[in-house]
C-alpha cells in the first residue's frame, strides 16, 4: 500500500519534490543524486541535509507507522555511511603518514622521526576503533528497534549523535580514573612523570630542586606545628605534573590543593595567612568624605554631583594635596559618561576596558606617585627580563647567549629606574572565578611576576632582612568590569606568599554605582597608597621601624665586600618556565 506525504509538509521539507516520489525510492544514494542535479555536491552537506529532512519527515507520521520504518532503516543507511567515510579518511592520512616514515627514516633527525611514531601510532589506534565501532553499530541497528520496528527516541539510540559517541567515551574515562584499578593508575602516573622529565622539563625539575637545597634549615619558615613551609613545599612540587607556584616558593593559601593533598591543614593555612599581616592603608576623612558625594544612584545626582567644587584653597590647585580629589572627579565623569550610554551592560575588547574603566580608574590613581608610570600595552617587565638573563655572562667556552625579554604584562607600574612595584593581567570575560584565564592568570603568571618585581627592589636594598620583610607587591586581575587585588611578600624564610583580595566590580548602571564601583575606587586608592610606601623604603633603603644601628651598619659596610649575614636574606628567583615541545614534524 502507497502512502502520501500530509498536506503541510511543504512547511517541514526543504526537498519536498524528492519526498513525493514512491518511498522505495527513498535512499542515501538517490537523495546524493537528486541534491547533485541541483548544485549540491559536498558529502558532509547531503547528509546533514539527509538528517534534517529525517527529522522533520519523523514529526509527520505517528510512531509504529510503516513510514517511520522506512525511515529507521534510512537512519541506518546514515550511519553506515559516515562510519565508511570516517574510515576512509583515516585511511588515507594513515598511507600519508606511513610515507612521511619512510621519508623520515632517511632525511630528518631522530627526535622528529618519534614524533611522527607516535602520530602513526595515534592514528592507526582511531582507525581500528572505527572499525569496532562500525560493526557495532550494524549489529545495533537491527536492535535498537522496537515491536513496531520503531527505533528508541532516547539519546543512547540517536543515530545523529554517532559522531559523539567516541568523544563521550573518552571523557568517560577520564572523569572514572577514581575507579581504574590500581595498576592502571600506576601507568597513569609513570606516563605523566615521563612527560615532566621529558625534554626542557629535566632541567626545570633540576633547577627546583637547586634551589631547595641551596636553603638553610636554620632560615626556613618553621610554623608552630614544626612543620618547614619550605620542606612542605618542595614536597608537593615534586609531585606536580605541571607548572605550579610551588616549584617558584610562592605559596597561595588559597589554593586548596595544599589541604586536598595534606601538604597542610587549615589551621597551618590560616596561621601562613595571618603571620606578619598587614592592612592596606585607611583612607583619610577628608577624602572619604569626598567619595561620598558621590553615592548616588542616578545619572542625573551623578552629575550634580560633578558641579560640585573640590574645595580648594584660595582657588590654588596644589597636586601633593589635591591629586586623589581630581582623579576621583576625573573617574567619576568618565564612569558617568558610560552609565548614559549603557556601555557597560555590554561586553568589549580587553582593550576597550582598558581605555574606558582602568585607565582612568586605575592608571591615573598613581599619576601622583613620584617618577612612577603605569605602563600599558602588553609591557616587558624589566624584573622579569632581569631573572631570566641572571645567568648570562660573557662568551668564552661558549658563545654568547640571546637575551631573553621579560614576561609581559597588560600593566607594569615602573619608576624612571626601571624599578618596578606592581601589575596587572586584563581580560574582556569575566565568568567566574574558576574561569581558565582567570585561574592560569592569577594563580602563575601574575603572581610569577610580582615576585620578581619583589626580589628586584630586594636586590635594590641590597637584600636586608629588615626592609625585604616590609616590602610586598601588588598585581590587578581584571576581568570584563571585574578586578581583584593580588599582594604578594616575603613575611618569613625563603618563601613568598601570596594574598588575594575580595572582587570587586564596576556597576554596568548608575543604580548599583553605590555598593558596587565606590569599593573599587577605594581599594585602588589603598593599593596605591601601600606602592608609595614602598617606594619609600626602597628609596631610603630602611625599614619603617629603623633605628640608628641600622643606618650604620649601611654607612660601615659600604663599599665592601664583607656583609653582615644575619642581616642579609637573599631570596632565589622563579622556575623558568618550561619549554613547549613543537608540535611540527
Amino acid at each position: 500500500m502507497e502512502y502520501h506525504l500530509p498536506e503541510n509538509a511543504k512547511q517541514y521539507l526543504r526537498y519536498y519534490d524528492y519526498w513525493s516520489r514512491p518511498r522505495n525510492e527513498w535512499n542515501l544514494q538517490t537523495f546524493n543524486t537528486y541534491l547533485a542535479q541541483h548544485g549540491t555536491v559536498d558529502k558532509a552537506k547531503i547528509h546533514n541535509a539527509f538528517e534534517r529532512e529525517i527529522t522533520a519527515l519523523k514529526k509527520l507520521f505517528a510512531r509504529g507507522h510503516p513510514i517511520r520504518m522506512r525511515l529507521n532503516e534510512l537512519v541506518g543507511q546514515l550511519k553506515t555511511r559516515r562510519a565508511q567515510h570516517e574510515y576512509e579518511t583515516i585511511s588515507m592520512k594513515n598511507k600519508m603518514l606511513e610515507k612521511k616514515i619512510d621519508f623520515a627514516k632517511n632525511s630528518v633527525s631522530l627526535s622528529g622521526y618519534r614524533r611522527i611514531n607516535e602520530h602513526y601510532e595515534n592514528f592507526h589506534a582511531k582507525l581500528l576503533n572505527v572499525k569496532r565501532s562500525t560493526n557495532k553499530e550494524d549489529d545495533e541497528s537491527d536492535e535498537g528497534q522496537d515491536e513496531n520496528g520503531d527505533a528508541e527516541e532516547d539519546e543512547d539510540n540517536n543515530p545523529f549523535l554517532v559522531q559523539l559517541e567516541g568523544k563521550e567515551q573518552e571523557d568517560d574515562n577520564f572523569v572514572d580514573d577514581g575507579n581504574k584499578p590500581e595498576h592502571e593508575k600506576e601507568d597513569a602516573h609513570l606516563t605523566c612523570k615521563r612527560k615532566l622529565e621529558d625534554g626542557s622539563m629535566s632541567a626545570s625539575i633540576e633547577e627546583f630542586t637547586n634551589t631547595f637545597r641551596a636553603m638553610l634549615n636554620e632560615r626556613k619558615w618553621r610554623l608552630s606545628t614544626g612543620k618547614l613551609v619550605e620542606d612542605a613545599l618542595y614536597e608537593f612540587g615534586s609531585k606536580c605534573m605541571e607548572e605550579h607556584l610551588s616549584h617558584s616558593f610562592v605559596l597561595d593559601p588559597d589554593d586548596i590543593s595544599y589541604a586536598n593533598e595534606g601538604i597542610f591543614t587549615m589551621a597551618e593555612l590560616n596561621e601562613i595567612r595571618a603571620h606578619k599581616e598587614r592592612n592596606l592603608p585607611e583612607m583619610p576623612q577628608n577624602l572619604l568624605n569626598y567619595l561620598m558625594t558621590y553615592a548616588k544612584s542616578t545619572v542625573r545626582e551623578l552629575r550634580c554631583a560633578l558641579r560640585q567644587p573640590i574645595g580648594l584653597v584660595d582657588d590654588n590647585f596644589l597636586r601633593e594635596i589635591y591629586h586623589d580629589f581630581d582623579w576621583l572627579q576625573l573617574a567619576m565623569h568618565s564612569l558617568v559618561r558610560e552609565y548614559e550610554i549603557g556601555s557597560l551592560k555590554e561586553d568589549h575588547h580587553e582593550q576597550w576596558y582598558n581605555l574606558h574603566l582602568w585607565g582612568p580608574i586605575v592608571d591615573q590613581c598613581f599619576a601622583d606617585v613620584m617618577n612612577m608610570e603605569a605602563v600599558r600595552g602588553e609591557s616587558c617587565s624589566v624584573a622579569s627580563g632581569l631573572r631570566k638573563n641572571a645567568n648570562r655572562t660573557v662568551p668564552g667556552k661558549h658563545i654568547l647567549k640571546k637575551l631573553k625579554i621579560g614576561r609581559k604584562g597588560d600593566l607594569v607600574l615602573r619608576t624612571t629606574a626601571n624599578l618596578e612595584f606592581g601589575g596587572a593581567e586584563a581580560g574582556r570575560f569575566y565568568k567566574s572565578k574558576c574561569g581558565t584565564k582567570w585561574i592560569t592568570e592569577s594563580g602563575l603568571k601574575l603572581p610569577k611576576m610580582l615576585k620578581d618585581m619583589l626580589l628586584q627592589l630586594a636586590n635594590e636594598v641590597g637584600w636586608s632582612v629588615h626592609v625585604l620583610r616590609e616590602l610586598r607587591t601588588f598585581g590587578f586581575m581584571q576581568g570584563a568590569r571585574h578586578q581583584m587585588i593580588i599582594e604578594l611578600d616575603c613575611p618569613e624564610g625563603y618563601v613568598c606568599r601570596m594574598r588575594r583580595g575580595e572582587t570587586f566590580k564596576v556597576a554596568s548602571d548608575a543604580i548599583t554605582h553605590m555598593k558596587e564601583t565606590l569599593p573599587l575606587m577605594a581599594v585602588t586608592w589603598k593599593v596605591k597608597t601601600a606602592v608609595k610606601e614602598c617606594l619609600e623604603r626602597v628609596l631610603t633603603h630602611i625599614s619603617n621601624d629603623s633605628s640608628t644601628e641600622e643606618v650604620f651598619e649601611l654607612v660601615k659596610h659600604a663599599g665592601s665586600s664583607r656583609k653582615d649575614a644575619e642581616n642579609i636574606m637573599q631570596i632565589h628567583g622563579c622556575l623558568q618556565t618550561p619549554h613547549k615541545r613543537s608540535k611540527k614534524l
